[in-house]
């Protein structure tokens, strides 16, 4: 016979036998989640990741024309990064840290980076004052020296967004007296690891 003040104890010890298994099973989901692993970086450096985006968006080119391409980052055009709210404006999702970091580095010699390219010719700082001689006719000085080409191309060096996921190039070309563009090249990385171009807009047009 179980005593009587025995006996009112009872349900309040089955009670936290309930309560405790309850909270042994919730214990894994109530759980705080283990801290995310930050993002492995890309396996690339900087240095190839400019070069891959410098020959893609040369060869994102499919006229089949000559391409003549000053030797020099310094650009034929010169772009100006457009704001925040413009790009929002228009309707382009891109990481804005990948435009304002191409200014951030100095200018180099594009055939030292790239070497030899099919239907390429990297124009030299003498060839550029044989052409552009302060007189007229440097369009047809130009077209007579390089007869396949139609225009002078001139690109920026490489920005990358800080996990270089995203680049942006700025870009111009020179055909003529009124004739030319500045702008931005958008690129992408994709899953294989290739770079391809994802959007193109100019902000200077002559």
């Amino acid at each position: 016979m179980i005593p009587q003040e025995q006996n009112r104890t009872m349900p309040f010890h089955r009670s936290c036998r309930v309560l405790l298994i309850a909270a042994a099973a919730l214990a894994p989901a109530c759980a705080p989640a283990p801290p995310t692993a930050a993002p492995a970086p890309p396996a690339t450096t900087r240095e190839e990741d400019e070069r891959a985006v410098w020959r893609a968006v040369i060869e994102a080119d499919t006229t089949g024309s000559m391409r003549v391409i000053a030797d020099s980052t310094e650009p034929v055009g010169y772009p100006y990064p457009p704001s925040r709210r413009w790009l929002r404006m228009i309707g382009v999702r891109f990481p804005y840290a990948a435009i304002r970091d191409i200014e951030k580095h100095p200018r180099l010699r594009l055939s030292e980076q790239l070497g030899e390219m099919p239907r390429v010719h990297w124009l030299t700082r003498g060839e550029r004052r044989q052409i552009f001689t302060g007189e007229r006719g440097a369009y047809e000085r130009f077209r007579a020296r390089f007869p396949g080409a139609r225009e002078l191309f001139g690109m920026t060096r490489v920005g990358f967004d800080a996990r270089r996921r995203y680049a942006a190039v700025g870009r111009g070309f020179w055909c003529g007296i009124v004739c030319g563009a500045a702008g931005y090249a958008l690129l992408r990385r994709e899953p294989d690891g290739r770079w391809v171009v994802i959007g193109e807009f100019n902000d200077g047009i002559s």
